[in-house]
């Protein structure tokens, strides 16, 4: 029983690992298709941003959609008794929403000491 309960986990998680290289796969062709884009001349601008500006705001939007995708799939394939996710839902440590956010400051402070 034990062994089914296993293989049954295991299989649910190798499916969400899948569905997460997917989605990433999908950001990646857009953000492929956002480059071509500015490249041809093509890409839709913004108004107050040059092409290069809304280039990287377009690619910046595209890459959260899919962390926020790949968090929302990981949080999903979680046990409810899981101590990180309880601690997210409750407001104990924060809110996944706070997580992530916090995240985002964390990686623009590297991206400009680079």
């Amino acid at each position: 029983m034990v062994l089914v309960m296993v293989l049954v986990i295991l299989k649910y998680q190798k499916k969400k690992n899948k569905q997460i290289i997917d989605d990433v796969k999908s950001t990646y062709d857009v953000v492929s298709d956002l480059t071509r884009q500015y490249e041809k001349g093509t890409l839709k601008l913004t108004r107050g941003m040059k092409p290069e500006e809304a280039l990287e705001a377009y690619i910046v939007n595209e890459l959260g959609k899919a962390r926020d995708k790949a968090g929302s799939t990981a949080n999903d394939s979680l046990d409810d008794m899981n101590a990180g996710k309880i601690m997210a839902t409750t407001g104990a440590r924060g809110s996944s929403l706070k997580r992530r956010s916090d995240g985002r400051y964390f990686g623009s402070t590297i991206k400009k000491r680079r």
